[in-house]
């Protein structure tokens, strides 16, 4: 097979739903895609091991995979330990046989939660590393999107921006989808209803914008339920906001009930700030990751 790297993978939001396995991982999308990077005319695979390919990122003993994640910056306490599970499941792989005998190679790289510099290491591993793919536990993968989009480069992650849910990315997949074209689920908004809430706040943050997307997508679901968001600006940021500050901000627009999009971190940050202030909050729904602390 020729320098394509694009086969078939798990069908985005709104086509056809295929059926997958729940212990599926986005690692065997991109192993899937390797698959059929190399492999028999007749779909022999047992073959492939043995047959020619120029197919980039691939050699007659190796496979070559990037990883794209935030080990630095504002969503590194999130999703920096995500570099763990990677490592891990390359290694499992490679004890089965790897794919078709031939070894994964992770290469990974920081993209310090930037798009900037996501774009800059997409470039890299794509030009200098010459991956076949990549995995990307990110949430500024909207950074490298076109460049991989241009050059064919299959990319599978966490699907937190809704760029991911867009068809003409059709090289991108995701095991789940945050965002859809349709609308909001309306479990968050349910679950702040039962728990009181009537009166919600957004507060977003100025330095991962992305993060927003999701605030946006909790707000409806707050709607659907029927609890109204409250007028106004609610920003954090570690380095200047005063958490105390924004608690009796959120006091005087009289919430008790708070969207925060940030990490585990900044989010205890604010509750301290809440709580210092003296707001009303009942109910706080964050779409945090995993946290360290």
């Amino acid at each position: 097979m020729g320098g394509s790297r694009i086969g078939r993978g798990p069908r985005r939001p709104g086509g056809s739903p295929r059926a997958l396995p729940r212990r599926a991982t986005v690692l065997a999308a991109v192993a899937a895609l390797a698959l059929v990077g190399c492999s028999g005319s007749g779909g022999d695979s047992g073959a492939a091991s043995g047959i020619p390919c120029d197919t980039p990122g691939f050699s007659a003993d190796e496979v070559r995979l990037g990883f794209v994640y935030p080990d630095t910056g504002p969503v590194a306490p999130s999703l920096a330990p995500t570099i763990s599970g990677f490592i891990a499941r390359i290694e499992a792989a490679n004890a089965a046989g790897g794919i078709h005998g031939r070894k994964i190679v992770p290469i990974w790289r920081d993209d310090a939660s930037s798009q900037e510099r996501n774009r800059e290491v997409a470039r890299e591993l794509v030009r200098e590393q010459n991956v076949f793919g990549l995995l990307e536990a990110t949430i500024t993968a909207g950074g490298g999107a076109d460049y991989l989009l241009e050059h064919g480069v299959p990319v599978a992650g966490i699907a937190a921006e809704t760029f991911w849910a867009n068809p003409r990315y059709r090289n991108m997949f995701a095991y789940t989808y945050v965002f859809t074209d349709g609308p909001s689920v309306s479990t968050f908004g349910d679950y702040a209803k039962t728990q009181g809430g009537t009166r919600a706040a957004v507060i977003t943050s100025d330095i991962t914008p992305s993060a927003n997307d999701i605030g946006s997508k909790m707000v409806s679901s707050l709607a659907a339920a029927g609890i109204p968001t409250a007028p106004g600006t609610f920003v954090y940021n570690p380095a200047i906001t005063d958490p105390v500050q924004l608690g009796q901000k959120l006091r005087a627009a009289q919430v008790d009930t708070v969207v925060a999009v940030f990490t585990g971190g900044n989010l205890a940050e604010v509750m301290r700030g809440i709580r210092a202030a003296g707001a009303p909050v009942k109910v706080v729904l964050a779409p945090s990751g995993y946290e360290q602390t």
